[in-house]
């Protein structure tokens, strides 16, 4: 029976040892690799010193090497260049695969031991891996072994998952195989986040650069931009608290860029922003683009929870401004909305706290009431609101569509009016 012959032409393919008398050394024994400074390499464990030796007129302090092979040897400290820590459990792999049969068993065993180290110790891995495919070399229908290295049996016959991943045109991703379409899908993901990345630092060094001396410069860069990948840079920028100035160059940039996305950060800065000045510049660039693309990413803010009296009230005016036809069903929708407002214990909630836009009118309960709940805590009411810009911005889009008309407030007579009006003749939503 062979036990040696396998493992004198497979173990330096392993490349987990480097020992010189350890072969034959049990694994309690600790053994090192020490280093001399003139090319020579001892296996063993340094002693304590042993005192000092005098070389000529140098004196050096000396230590005892008690070697892996047996033995001692004494040798001045200052001749040691390094001393490397060798791992325990190599030791003891090479210890134990010298003494392996080679057989089938032996082989499947010393693989086990070696899967149960690899966790502490990976480059057993690889130790595992000589050791199945020897297995495979003694006994190819090894199920074992072909499992242990990945294979699988497809119609009878053994192939590895790489193999069979590659039969059906799926590719290794990150650790797993995926189809040709998601690699691209997730690449062009990669890609553009990559791209992203680069815009912000880019985006974020020109807004730095405005108000210095390259201002001219940067805000030429910004206000002429075109890569659609650099507007979640825009966005993040633009939705921070900026001066008013930094505020338009950005709403110019993504004006220039126009796409979905950028006209849907546009009507947020329309809307919402704190800065009216930004919020009516917003307005005037949207008003440059498809106004019923930019009248839908408004109207689609009415739909948004927890909608106070007053931004109701600037969605109603930026649509007024924008002046597409196709909001007025919306605008009819909003003309009088209710909000729940807190009377005391606290500030007012919801539709309350009015503090935006002094251009757009805060004047709650224009005709309407509304009632109040609430036990011995904080009360509250539900309030009716006739939404003034609403109902301009209603009556400035008819007007655009047809004859003048106004109901007021009155939802009921508007919804009847607009819903005769689409029986006699379709109502030209695009209509500017």
């Amino acid at each position: 029976m062979k036990t040696r012959g396998f493992f004198a032409q497979n173990i330096p393919m392993l490349c987990v040892l480097s020992l010189v008398g350890v072969w034959t050394v049990p694994s309690s024994v600790r053994a090192d690799r020490i280093l001399l400074k003139n090319g020579g390499v001892l296996e063993g464990t340094i002693a304590e010193s042993t005192g000092i030796a005098k070389t000529g007129n140098t004196a050096s302090r000396t230590v005892i090497v008690r070697l892996a092979s047996g033995g001692a040897v004494a040798i001045a400290a200052s001749d040691i260049e390094r001393t490397e820590r060798q791992n325990l459990v190599n030791e003891e792999y090479a210890w134990r695969s010298l003494q392996t049969p080679d057989t089938v068993e032996a082989h499947l065993a010393l693989a086990e031991w070696c899967k149960k180290q690899s966790p502490q110790t990976p480059e057993l891995t690889a130790g595992r891996e000589l050791h199945l495919n020897r297995v495979l070399d003694l006994d190819s229908e090894n199920e074992t072994a072909r499992q242990g290295l990945g294979y699988m049996k497809v119609d009878g016959a053994w192939t590895t998952r790489e193999q069979e991943m590659k039969r059906q045109g799926r590719v290794l991703y990150h650790g797993r195989y995926v189809t040709q379409q998601e690699y691209e899908l997730a690449e062009k993901k990669r890609t553009s986040k990559l791209t992203s990345n680069n815009w912000f630092r880019q985006v974020r060094n020109l807004v730095s650069a405005l108000g210095g001396p390259q201002t001219d410069e940067a805000k030429r860069v910004l206000e002429n931009l075109k890569d659609p990948a650099a507007v979640p840079a825009l966005e993040k920028l633009v939705l921070q608290n900026q001066p008013l100035p930094v505020k338009i160059t950005l709403i110019r940039a993504l004006s220039s860029i126009g796409n979905a996305d950028a006209i849907s950060i546009l009507a947020d800065v329309a809307v919402d922003d704190p800065l009216e000045e930004a919020r009516l510049a917003s307005i005037d660039y949207l008003k440059k683009h498809d106004r019923t693309k930019a009248a839908s990413q408004i109207c689609s803010r009415f739909r948004d929870r927890d909608n106070s009296n007053a931004r109701i009230c600037r969605i109603g005016y930026a649509l007024g401004q924008i002046g597409d036809p196709g909001a007025i069903g919306p605008l009819i929708d909003n003309l009088v909305t209710s909000h729940r407002i807190q009377l005391s214990g606290g500030s007012t909630a919801g539709g309350g706290a009015m503090t935006l836009a002094p251009t757009f009118s805060n004047a709650p309960n224009r005709g309407g009431g509304g009632f109040s709940f609430g036990g011995g805590g904080p009360q509250y009411e539900t309030r009716l609101y006739n939404n003034a810009e609403v109902h301009d911005a209603l009556v400035t889009l008819v007007e655009l569509s047809g004859p003048k008309v106004d109901y007021g407030y009155n939802v009921e007579a508007w919804k009847k009016w607009f819903a005769a009006v689409n029986r006699t003749r379709p109502f030209d939503a695009r209509r500017n």
